[in-house]
């Protein structure tokens, strides 16, 4: 799994990224802290993510960030993400 370095447009506060999508559940879950999110029947339907402020559901097309070292972890759907951040370095090996 590769992450990408972003910019808050705002804070100017960098952050390492992932989209998070169902090709990527398993490596994220690696790589974040949280819990895999199960709906009946068993099927992976997402990830809740422990955060600063708690736990947080995130959904394939949501993003999950750090803030550069660190281990704080946040969760934003990818509209809201989009409108927060821009790009700044594009795959960082993990």
């Amino acid at each position: 799994m590769d992450t990408v370095i972003f910019r808050n447009r705002i804070t100017g506060r960098l952050v390492e990224a992932v989209q998070y999508s169902s090709e990527n559940d398993r490596e994220v879950f690696e790589w974040a802290p949280g819990k895999q999110h199960h709906e009946p029947g068993g099927q992976v339907r997402g990830m809740n993510v422990f955060t600063p402020e708690g736990r947080r559901r995130a959904v394939w097309g949501d993003w999950i960030f750090r803030d550069e070292g660190t281990d704080r972890f946040w969760v934003a759907p990818a509209d809201g993400f989009d409108d927060d951040y821009e790009l700044v370095a594009a795959e960082v090996p993990a």
